[in-house]
């Protein structure tokens, strides 16, 4: 299935809105080197006092001051790990059914982050099954704990909410992969950004199958096949300063693999430095932006629907 949302709010290619009940990371492999998120959290420098909960402007002054409260309780650090309690009911407010990238500004499953918070963020989820939730993380140990346990609560996976894992070079994939898989979802996919080298998925893919629409709609679909393997393949270049190079022979090989096991595969971007045709070979790997079938069995056929 291809389809592209005209109504983003977001310029994130492979989803249409996000949600940041947090914000913040620290970096634990390769793929953060240059991470977007901190530079944006550092470009618009606007932290949180942790005394007040007012808002400063982030100097790299160790002696800042709330500009509320005066307290010199305001990090020094824009992109600690914080929880944004009062954004946590956004999703309830939204009418119309979306597709929402969950954390982009950070990693829910951060240590930093404490479990019943992250249970509260899967209870809003949960409470609005009309929208589809993306939950990526580099931490997909935590998430077999925290989300196994709410399934395991609940009796089977959350129908509207999909886990994914980012893996950038084989390393990552070997040592993430594992564990992902091992989440009780609906849908588990993967994001190859930035693709810092070929990897081997051979084993790991799957399509799976899913079943009708439930009429009430609280359980968008319902799995009749394995759901256990990678279902969906997100690959995409680095951008911005200091980029590294994305070979296009990767990306090709990732897409041959997809192909083989008839697993979607979206295509971002080429990235900053693309080492590879920048005529009709970049115009091609453009158009291969594909999505789950299981878009379809929530009526979404194309960006106007949602």
């Amino acid at each position: 299935m291809t389809t592209t949302f005209r109504n983003r709010t977001t310029k994130i290619e492979w989803t249409q809105h996000t949600w940041n009940p947090i914000r913040g990371c620290t970096k634990i492999s390769a793929g953060c080197d240059n991470c977007y998120a901190e530079k944006m959290a550092k470009r618009f420098n606007k932290i949180k006092c942790e005394h007040c909960g007012g808002y400063g402007i982030y100097k790299n002054n160790p002696d800042i001051g709330c500009p509320v409260c005066g307290n010199s309780g305001l990090s020094t650090e824009p992109f600690k790990p914080t929880m944004i309690p009062e954004r946590l009911e956004e999703p309830l407010r939204w009418k119309k059914s979306r597709m929402v990238f969950v954390g982009s500004m950070g990693d829910l499953f951060h240590e930093a982050f404490p479990n019943r918070y992250i249970e509260l963020v899967y209870e809003v989820m949960e409470k609005t099954p009309q929208h589809i939730y993306q939950v990526l993380t580099k931490r997909p140990k935590r998430m077999i704990e925290i989300v196994n346990r709410l399934v395991d609560k609940r009796g089977e996976p959350f129908g509207n909410i999909w886990h994914g894992a980012t893996v950038e070079n084989q390393a990552m994939a070997n040592y993430r992969l594992p564990d992902l898989l091992r989440v009780r979802s609906i849908l588990i996919y993967v994001s190859c950004e930035p693709l810092l080298e070929s990897i081997d998925f051979r084993g790991w893919l799957t399509r799976p199958q899913w079943g009708k629409l439930n009429n009430r709609n609280t359980r968008p679909y319902e799995v009749v096949g394995r759901n256990d393997l990678i279902n969906w393949v997100i690959v995409g270049g680095e951008t911005g300063p200091g980029a590294r190079v994305c070979n296009e022979k990767w990306v090709r090989n990732i897409y041959e693999q997809c192909q083989a096991a008839k697993v979607p595969f979206f295509f971002k971007k080429p990235g900053r430095k693309w080492l590879g045709d920048y005529g009709t070979g970049l115009l091609y790997w453009g158009t291969n932006r594909q999505w789950p079938d299981i878009m379809e069995q929530k009526g979404i056929k194309n960006g106007n629907n949602l």
